[in-house]
Parts: structure tokens; C-alpha cells; sequence
């Protein structure tokens, strides 16, 4: 009996086991099952997320190439239009006699002409294959080969069956019609051509001035982002390839590739995918005479990934299931070990780097700067006001203009460039490999003017502004704590002027107890009248007498002696002390100017103003009331304004000017030419006058130095309705030839020295001697 009991009970329990053994096996097919789909819909959403983020970059690349091609058209245009409109062309037109006669006699005209042509290659170095001025007939009256003059007996007597001659003709002055892609008959490379029509003085058409720009330099420099760029026709034709080069040799002409054809769908951008590909494509924009309509195309492999496209239950498939879900397993593993590393080293709020992985990149930076000997920036920026935003609005909105802000600033940079939040609204941005400082303080402009527009936040309008603070490796330091402090000083400068940037120097280290003291001595300085004027002559070069004098500060030193304005006008600038400073000349100047007023005579004087002053609104009652206290006309003051001095509130800074204009003070643009000014810009300021750089200037006349700078600015000038000025003249052959370009007045120590005001009345009383060999006259003005 017992073994039989044993038997029976024993089934049972066997059933039972083997029950839950089915249980477990249906469950855990059911959670292999979930898992796989879980995984597979895992997969599906990174595909999407890494389209989304190739999408990016691609767009990044295309708008980056696109701007290129649309900048080089407009300078394309404005380079022409300047080069059609220097005097040596229309002076050789308007020489008597046949053009093939006037090129055999050759002399200054066709020499000049040449010269102008030969200046094309250093607005375009590398890039310019030939430039030649043709006239009606089609005859190559000169021509200049990569920077070689062509022999006359090698000027060609027909380039009107090329392409670009008639459709120039058609066209009045002042157009520039660019042809399309053609070999260069003279250098044998793929280019693309500029002409203008030459006017003269009749309005007579005669000649053009046609020159050429290589393809392959447009691809050696798209070959430089990494990504496939192409640039094609509407028909398909591939112009440019940025993996291949383009020469004369048939292999190399343009090939049709229908399948990009196919893939633009008639709008003039978009993002398609072609094979394996994706492209991001515009076409870029079309202006009068311009034959080319080209698409850039830029693109990218595409990542491929995986579909389950059948399901069964045999074996088979579940282990395929299994090796698919462990290899999730793993992928998901590392892509969770990989989140927690970038949590790490992420802000969580913007998504940008945290502090720790800015200070892993910019450690990596700068050791590889040391390396290669170049420089490296390191950017603080903190936004103005922003603790306005969250008292008023809450920190909702806060956060949302941080991650605003966040988003321009990264798309504003280069791609090997690292922008950081630090922490609260303060950001650091790391730019490796640059040039000089102008290179950072031209990218920080472009940092600037991203964060310049409207902010739209939960229904709210608001406008933000930064401060950028600039230090740079190694000048400034070597590690990233040191340049991390004085790019905070350098921004809490910016902050304290209103400039928005601001460049680290040592005097900007107030913590300096030198620099401590010397604030101090200034500050009494002005106080305590140590500071004196000197004022040097300018001279009318059309009668040769004195115009008026520019007023020039000294600081008598107890200890040091007389020094002049550049070892002191950086700290008042940075101090603050700039606006007692300049009162104080202004006060002095307009005094000295009713000086001379009660001895009989009237010298107008020009007083230099500071970036800051310029954007003050009180410089201007300042002026009022000191010219109403002296009883001195408005007209016998001038101020002297620098291009960069109106790169920051621009709009502030026109109110200013605008203001000082309407009182009758003269005003002058000073430097012309260092800075950054435009035509259109200059249209729109109220100025009296155009004050030409030293630096173009100084050895005007001599040989080997080049004119047509010069030259071109007078008659930009003239053409403004201004009156132009050369400072640094210091030789008899630079004073000639602003005579021969029709410069209205000239300073420098050819003329005179800075004088006392005791001196230059004396000079201006009993004649000034004039310099020996110039024609100039003297007397008083």
C-alpha cells in the first residue's frame, strides 16, 4: 500500500510543476515578446532623433555655404562696380586717338590702367585667373594674368565672341552681369566672370572691365566642412563638387546628375533623401545680370537601420528574438551608461556642456594651441538685466530665454567650438584655433548680433542684452582658471562701459594697486588742472592756409613729465574717467577758441570723442552749455568720432550725433578706413567729413606704395558731399599727390608739429614758413 499511495500522490504535483513551468514560459515569452517590441520601437525613435539631428547639420552646412556664395556675389558686385569707377579707365578712354593706338603708344594712362587691374589680386589672392579691360570693339586694350601684365603684342584684338562680352554691353554702368561657368582661354581653369561697363564722361559706353574668379578656389574652401557640397544648375549640370577638383580637361566638365534633379521639388530650399543619402539644398539668390541660378546641395550618408518584416512562434524565430533582444540589452546598457556620462557633464536645463566638460575641452585646446602656436579664446557672457525678467515674470519664462539663448549661441559658433552654461544666466564659449584677437572680437560681434532680436516667451515680447568679456591664450594665460578670470573681469568691464565687449588688458585689473594709483593721480589730474592742450595745424591744400587745428591732451605728470594721450586715455576709458576727461578738454578747447576770437581771428577746433561719449546723451549738453559760456559759435567746434566708437548702440549713438549736427558742430569721421563702416552706413550719419587713416597716408608717393586706396576714398568722399582729410602727411611727395586727388585738407609733421596754443598763435599771426619745394601759401585762416 505505501508505494502506491506514493505513486498517486506524487502526479499531482507533477502536473503542478509543469503548469507553472507553462505559466512561466508563456510569461516570459510574453516579456521577450514586449521587450523586443519595446526595443525595436527604441530603435525607431533613435533613427528618428539621429535624422533629426543630421537634418541640424545639415542646415548648419548649407547656411553656412549659402551665405558664402551670396557674400561673394555682393562684393563680387561692389569690388567691380568700384574697379569700373576708377579715373584710370575713363582717363584712357578719353585720350585722344584709336584704343589700339593708345595701347602701342602705352605711358601713365595705360599703366594705371594696369595697375587698377593688378590690385583685383589682392582683394582676391589665389582666386583671380585674369582681369583685362576690353573695348567696344572687342580688343584687350590691357590685361593681368594671376598678378603678370600681358604683353601688348599678346593682348587679344576679339574677345567679343566670349561669353560674357555682348550680355555686358546690354547692360547700362552699374550693373554687373556674371556669366556662367566657362574655361578661361588664358589660364585654361574652370571660372566664372565679372564685367562692367566703363562710363564716360558723356555717358558713352566704351569700354569694360571683365576679370575672373577660379572655381576651384570655391572648392577648396567647401572642401573644408567635411560634408559632400555641390553646387548644380536647375537642368542638373554639377558645377562644383567639393571632393573633386575642376580643370580644362573634358573628364572634368560639368556632368548632369539626374537624380538631384528628381530630388529638388521646385521650391528654392528643402531637405530630400537620395539613395543613401540625405541632402539639404537652397538655390542662391539671383540678382540682375547674373546668369548663374545655382542650387547648393549639400549632403550626407543616411544611417540605415532595421525592420522585422515577418514574425513567427517556430524556434528560429525566437532566437532570433533573443540574440535581438540581448543585443538591445547591451545597446541599451551602454546607451544608459553613456546618459549617465553626459548627465554628467550636461546642464540640464539648456542641454549644453556643464562646467566640468568646458574645462576637459578647453584643457584640450590649449594644449593643442601650445602645439601648433595659435591662439585660443575664452568667452564669459552674462545677460543684462536678467534678474528683471525673473522678479517680473517668474522663472518659468526665465528658463525659457535661457534655453532661447542657448539655442542662438550654438548655433551662432563653428562646429569645433564649445558653448557652456556655468551656471544662473552667465555662459562661457571656447573658440580653439583663431588667428589673432581680431578673429575673437569679429566672432563675439557675431555672438552679439544672435542674441539681437526678439524674444518671444510665453505670449511676452522681450528684448535681451549681453556682456561678452574676451581673454586669450597664451597672452592672457595659459590654464583655463586664469583666462576663466580674466574673461570676468574683461566682462564686467563691458558691463560697467555698455559696450557689450570688452578685450582683457592688465589695466582692467582694478585689484592692481599700480593701476590703483594711477586712477587716482588721473582723477586729480583733472581736478587740479595738470592737463594741457597742444593743437596741430590743418592745412587747406587748394589756398594753403591753416583750416583749423586738432586739440591733442597732455597730462604734466609731477613725477613723470609731459605725457602724451595714449599712456592715459585706455585707463580713463576703462575707468570711467573718460567722461570728466572729456569735459574737461571740451571746456579748455572752446575757452582757448574765445582766445583767439578776442585777437581777431577764427580757428575752428576739433576735440576727439570717445566710444562712450559718442553713445552719451549728455556729451551733447555738455558742448551747448560750454559753447554758450565762452559765447563761441557752434561752427568753430568739431568733434572727432572713430569708426569702432559707433559699433555698439548704434541707434543711441546716431540720437547723439544727430543732436550735436542740429547745434551746427561739425563732425568728423576719424581713422577712415581702419574701421568697419559701410556706404549705406555712412549715408546714414550726419557727418561734415571723411578723416583718411595715417596708415595710408604716411609714405603716400613714394615708391612701390599703392594709391588707389587713397584715391578711391577722396572721390568716395567727394561723392558724399564730404570734405576729406589726410592726417600723417610727413613728406612733400605725399602733400602732392592729395593736391593731384583733390583732398580738401591735410595734417601732419610735414605741416607742423603739435603746437601751444602760444606758439600756434604766433605761427598763425606772422605767416607759418610753408615746407620747401610744396606750392602751399601762407597767412591765416
Amino acid at each position: 500500500m505505501t508505494p502506491m499511495l506514493k505513486a498517486e500522490t506524487s502526479r499531482p504535483r507533477s502536473s503542478r510543476a509543469q503548469l507553472l513551468r507553462i505559466v512561466r514560459l508563456i510569461a516570459l515569452a510574453g516579456a521577450v515578446a514586449l521587450l523586443s517590441l519595446s526595443a525595436i520601437s527604441g530603435v525607431h525613435t533613435a533613427k528618428n532623433r539621429l535624422a533629426t539631428d543630421l537634418d541640424r547639420r545639415l542646415n548648419t552646412a548649407l547656411g553656412a555655404e549659402r551665405m558664402t556664395l551670396d557674400d561673394y556675389f555682393t562684393r563680387a558686385r561692389e569690388i567691380n562696380l568700384l574697379v569700373a569707377q576708377n579715373p584710370a579707365f575713363r582717363a584712357f578712354d578719353e585720350q585722344p586717338g584709336s584704343h589700339k593706338h593708345k595701347v602701342r603708344a602705352g605711358g601713365d594712362h595705360l599703366e594705371a590702367a594696369n595697375d587698377a587691374l593688378a590690385y583685383l589680386e589682392r582683394l582676391y589672392p589665389g582666386q583671380i585667373g585674369e582681369a583685362c579691360f576690353i573695348d567696344a570693339g572687342g580688343a584687350e586694350t590691357a590685361r593681368v594674368v594671376h598678378g603678370e601684365r600681358a604683353h601688348v603684342n599678346d593682348l587679344s584684338p576679339d574677345e567679343s565672341v566670349n561669353p560674357f562680352f555682348a550680355p555686358t554691353f546690354a547692360l547700362p554702368p552699374g550693373v554687373v552681369h556674371q556669366a556662367k561657368p566657362y574655361i578661361s582661354p588664358d589660364t585654361g581653369e574652370w571660372v566664372i566672370s565679372n564685367s562692367t561697363a566703363v562710363p564716360s564722361a558723356d555717358g558713352e559706353v566704351r569700354s569694360i572691365v571683365h576679370f575672373e574668379v577660379t572655381l576651384e578656389s570655391f572648392r577648396r574652401r567647401m572642401a573644408a566642412s567635411g560634408l559632400l557640397v555641390r553646387l548644380i544648375d536647375k537642368a542638373g549640370n554639377v558645377i562644383l563638387d567639393s571632393r573633386s577638383a575642376r580643370t580644362s580637361s573634358p573628364v572634368t566638365a560639368p556632368k548632369q546628375d539626374r537624380t538631384l534633379v528628381g530630388a529638388l521639388t521646385g521650391d528654392v530650399s528643402g531637405i530630400s533623401r537620395v539613395g543613401g543619402e540625405r541632402i539639404a539644398y537652397a538655390q542662391v539668390g539671383g540678382q540682375s545680370g547674373n546668369a548663374n541660378r545655382w542650387f547648393v546641395v549639400v549632403s550626407a550618408p543616411v544611417a540605415t537601420g532595421f525592420a522585422l518584416r515577418h514574425v513567427g512562434w517556430d524556434v528560429s524565430i525566437l532566437i532570433l528574438i533573443a540574440l535581438v533582444l540581448l543585443a538591445v540589452a547591451v545597446w541599451g546598457y551602454r546607451a544608459y551608461q553613456h546618459e549617465l556620462r553626459a548627465a554628467a557633464l550636461t546642464d540640464p536645463l539648456s542641454g549644453l556642456p556643464n562646467r566640468a566638460l568646458f574645462y576637459d575641452r578647453a584643457g584640450q585646446a590649449l594644449a593643442g594651441a601650445r602645439r601648433d602656436d595659435v591662439c585660443t579664446a575664452v568667452l564669459l557672457l552674462d545677460l543684462d538685466r536678467f534678474k528683471d525678467i525673473n522678479d517680473t515674470l517668474g522663472h518659468q519664462v526665465g528658463d525659457a530665454v535661457l534655453v532661447e539663448v542657448a539655442q542662438r549661441l550654438g548655433d551662432a559658433v563653428r562646429e569645433c567650438d564649445t558653448v557652456a552654461r556655468l551656471g544662473g544666466d552667465e555662459f562661457a564659449i571656447l573658440l580653439p584655433r583663431l588667428e589673432n584677437r581680431d578673429a575673437a572680437v569679429l566672432a563675439t560681434r557675431g555672438l552679439l548680433a544672435r542674441l539681437d532680436g526678439v524674444f518671444t516667451v510665453g505670449g511676452v515680447r522681450l528684448s535681451i542684452e549681453g556682456s561678452i568679456g574676451i581673454a586669450i591664450a597664451p597672452d592672457d594665460g595659459i590654464d583655463i582658471d586664469q583666462l576663466i578670470k580674466c574673461a570676468d573681469i574683461a566682462m564686467y568691464d563691458a558691463k560697467r562701459t555698455g559696450q557689450g565687449i570688452s578685450v582683457y588688458s592688465p589695466e582692467l585689473d582694478t585689484s592692481n594697486p599700480g593701476q590703483l594709483a594711477m586712477v587716482g593721480e588721473l582723477r586729480s589730474a583733472i581736478e587740479e588742472d595738470q592737463l594741457a592742450l597742444e593743437y596741430q595745424p590743418k592745412i587747406d591744400l587748394a589756398t594753403g592756409r591753416i583750416d583749423g587745428v586738432e586739440a591733442l591732451v597732455r597730462w604734466d605728470h609731477p613725477s613723470r613729465g609731459r605725457l602724451p594721450a595714449i599712456d592715459f586715455i585706455g585707463l580713463a576709458e576703462d575707468t570711467g574717467l573718460i567722461r570728466l576727461l572729456t569735459a574737461k578738454v571740451i571746456e579748455m578747447g572752446i575757452a582757448q577758441c574765445r582766445s583767439w576770437l578776442d585777437e581777431g581771428f577764427e580757428i575752428q577746433v576739433a576735440i576727439n570723442l570717445s566710444a562712450r561719449c559718442v553713445q552719451d546723451p549728455a556729451t551733447v549738453d555738455l558742448a551747448e552749455s560750454a559753447l554758450a559760456r565762452w559765447d563761441v559759435p557752434a561752427r568753430l567746434l568739431k568733434f572727432e568720432i572713430t569708426e569702432t566708437s559707433l559699433v555698439g548702440d548704434t541707434e543711441r549713438a546716431l540720437e547723439v550725433l544727430n543732436r550735436l549736427a542740429a547745434l551746427g558742430i561739425t563732425l568728423s569721421i576719424d581713422d577712415y578706413g581702419t574701421g568697419y563702416s559701410s556706404l549705406a552706413y555712412l549715408k546714414q550719419l550726419p557727418i561734415h567729413e571723411l578723416k583718411i587713416d595715417r596708415l595710408f597716408t604716411k609714405h603716400l608717393g613714394e615708391a612701390g606704395v599703392d594709391t588707389n586706396i587713397v584715391r578711391s576714398t577722396v572721390d568716395l568722399g567727394h561723392s558724399l558731399g564730404l570734405r576729406v582729410v589726410a592726417e600723417g602727411v610727413e613728406t612733400s611727395g605725399s602733400a602732392s599727390t592729395l593736391m593731384d586727388f583733390g583732398c580738401d585738407i591735410a595734417q601732419g609733421y610735414y605741416f607742423s608739429h603739435p603746437l601751444s596754443a602760444e606758439d600756434l598763435t604766433e605761427w598763425v599771426l606772422h605767416g607759418f614758413p610753408p615746407p620747401e619745394g610744396t606750392p602751399l601759401t601762407s597767412g591765416a585762416g
